[in-house]
């Protein structure tokens, strides 16, 4: 794996004036005409946004899975996650169920940070709503349209990385946004890749121009 991800890099995280950004379609929810990331950025304040991208990390078939055991994480595949980190320079927001438990939470950060040396502090920057009766990719989707993130960011690229079928929940919303593990293996070097490629795609193009 190391070879075939060594080979791709992002930038740092950088700041971006709204008047850069589009504005939303007001009826985004299960509307989506324009899959473009820039969609999800509304022009509402006249103030920089941190310029970032976000990873929505699951647990449960991705950290650990069959082979592995669950309730806890595999060393071996938060490495892969900490190499999707150090290649995208990407935030994560959890979206896993272990964000609804506070000692779960906080065992899952403890791994993090002591067996991978994840600073979570500045890589963790919030969980995804649990909204009763609606399904994960659509929380995905509320994070993102919040009003808060929309106030303190603005997100340059995003996926999703589960071993749900979240394509099958939000069909458009997740296309060329999401990554599906193997709940048996967890997260794999080629899922890793894939993640990376996504998040730092068209990098090049989007730096050349004059903020």
């Amino acid at each position: 794996m190391g070879s075939q991800l060594d080979c791709l890099s992002a930038p740092a995280s950088d700041y971006e004036h709204v008047h850069h950004t589009k504005t939303i379609n007001n009826h985004h929810h299960h509307h989506h005409g324009n899959n473009n990331t820039n969609n999800i950025n509304n022009n509402n304040n006249n103030k920089q946004r941190l310029r970032i991208k976000i990873l929505f990390l699951d647990v449960d078939g991705v950290l650990n899975g069959e082979n592995y055991g669950y309730g806890g994480v595999d060393d071996s595949l938060l490495f892969l996650l900490k190499t999707i980190i150090d290649q995208t320079n990407c935030k994560i927001v959890l979206s896993t169920t272990w964000r609804l438990n506070q000692s779960a939470r906080a065992a899952l950060l403890h791994f993090m940070k002591a067996r991978a040396d994840i600073n979570v502090e500045d890589i963790i920057i919030g969980d995804t709503p649990s909204l009763k009766g609606e399904k994960r990719a659509f929380e995905i989707e509320t994070f993102l349209h919040s009003e808060d993130v929309q106030s303190q960011y603005f997100v340059t690229k995003w996926c999703a990385i589960d071993d749900m079928a979240l394509n099958r929940q939000e069909p458009i919303f997740m296309r060329n946004h999401f990554v599906q593990t193997n709940y048996r293996t967890g997260i794999t070097s080629n899922d890793a890749m894939h993640v990376v490629q996504i998040l730092n795609h068209d990098d090049e193009v989007e730096n050349s121009y004059d903020y």
